[in-house]
């Protein structure tokens, strides 16, 4: 029987996001997971319209009047279908070229990744294909250097990967995503930021409350709407939806 009631608590945490952009990818990431029934339950118009596109079929998402809610919304069609080609119809050129990502990841494809544009996203895209974490500390982006190895890691089921990060604070930032994302305390002990730490105790619980303890307020969004996604059950995958989330903490 379908619980519309988890839905009401997860779009309910999304409205109190101060974040602007924070709170359009809570409501979009948690709408990725949502029945027709759970999207009348979002009071934002044009929120509610992208939940209900993604019910409705790809075509719906060209009706969308917010052009990122519907390179988004085309975004999740593709990842739904393993549908590449709907990459290409994707008006965000950051987007488009995660898609490609991800596409050529899903279908194994190591052509796909000499294809892209951006030499950090063909690192990436290779090393998660390979399973070579060596190919993340490539990258002169310490950023995208401790997503690749979450990323490898997650493939790996591997905590350890994420102390070849060239910062200590990307290191932590590395185990928060990781904890996240395998539901493994144990990278949360290994983390020293108290407020990563925190972070990453309430990501691991999925728990609300455990993210108004974290002390900056860009923080506190971030943690609502990956604990959102989480309590309906969004996919724990790494996906590019979370790395947009944790670039707001920086």
């Amino acid at each position: 029987m379908l619980d519309l009631g988890v839905y009401d608590k997860a779009f309910s945490a999304c409205s109190d996001i101060n974040s602007r952009d924070m709170l359009g990818w809570c409501f979009m990431s948690v709408s990725s997971t949502a029945p027709r029934e759970a999207c009348d339950s979002i009071v934002n118009v044009d929120y509610r319209s992208y939940c209900l596109a993604l019910n409705s079929g790809v075509k719906s998402c060209a009706d969308l009047s917010n052009f990122a809610q519907e390179s988004e919304c085309v975004f999740r069609f593709s990842r739904s279908g393993d549908d590449k080609g709907l990459c290409f119809d994707i008006g965000l050129d950051e987007l488009y070229e995660w898609c490609l990502v991800w596409s050529a990841i899903s279908s194994g494809d190591v052509d796909g990744c000499a294809g892209l544009e951006d030499r950090d996203k063909i690192r990436f895209c290779n090393a998660v294909l390979g399973l070579d974490s060596s190919l993340c500390t490539e990258s002169k982006d310490a950023g995208m250097e401790a997503f690749c190895l979450a990323a490898v890691g997650f493939e790996l089921d591997d905590i350890s990967v994420c102390e070849k990060a060239s910062r200590r604070g990307f290191t932590d930032r590395c185990y928060v995503l990781l904890g996240h994302l395998l539901d493994d305390p144990s990278a949360c002990s290994m983390v020293e930021d108290r407020d990563y730490l925190k972070l990453c105790n309430a990501l691991v619980d999925s728990n609300l409350e455990g993210c108004g303890l974290v002390s900056r307020p860009s923080w506190v969004d971030l943690c609502d709407s990956a604990v959102a996604y989480s309590l309906v059950e969004g996919d724990g995958g790494v996906e590019p939806w979370v790395w947009f989330m944790l670039e707001s903490m920086y």
